[in-house]
């Protein structure tokens, strides 16, 4: 299977493991020798959402963009689906 960056990714709501809204694909980070996908640059949702997502986000220091390693996909169709809650991706983005 293959997916085209453009039609199918980029702006594509991403959704963590609890349903949470945390942002919408911008863009995707390829490994520059396989041409295989890295990351998911995300569009961080943090001003249109003032609740404890906001506050979760707000731990990666004001980032608009927050690079989210395709590991931590579970699947992608209507939404990208995270495999991990909002908190467990900011600490490993953090550490």
């Amino acid at each position: 299977m293959s997916i085209r960056v453009k039609k199918d990714l980029v702006n594509k709501v991403v959704i963590d493991a609890k349903g949470r809204k945390i942002g919408s694909v911008v863009d995707v980070e390829l490994d520059s020798e396989s041409m295989v996908a890295k990351t998911l640059i995300v569009k961080s949702a943090i001003k249109e959402e003032a609740s404890k997502i906001g506050k979760i986000l707000g731990k990666l220091r004001g980032k608009e963009e927050i690079a989210i390693p395709v590991d931590y996909i579970q699947a992608i169709s209507d939404y990208v689906v995270l495999r991990l809650k909002l908190e467990d991706v900011v600490s490993k983005l953090k550490g």
